[in-house]
């Protein structure tokens, strides 16, 4: 894989580009199931050390929606 670098400093730190992989688990009742088929869908992230959300795009709800309507 190609990872680009800059310099973040002077003082011989880099930064690199990352990516990761989370998988996320969990049984969704038929009635959670049909809130996430109304939309809009945020995953969040909670935790102390850090907090974020993301509003899935159409393709990614509808791909889940397959795996859990499945």
């Amino acid at each position: 894989m190609n990872c680009p670098y800059t310099p973040a400093s002077t003082s011989g730190n880099w930064t690199f580009p990352a990516s990761s992989v989370h998988y996320v688990r969990g049984e969704l009742t038929p009635a959670e199931v049909a809130l996430v088929a109304s939309g809009p869908v945020s995953l969040v992230v909670d935790h102390s050390a850090y907090r974020h959300s993301h509003i899935l795009d159409a393709a990614t709800v509808g791909e889940l929606l397959i795996d859990l309507q499945g």
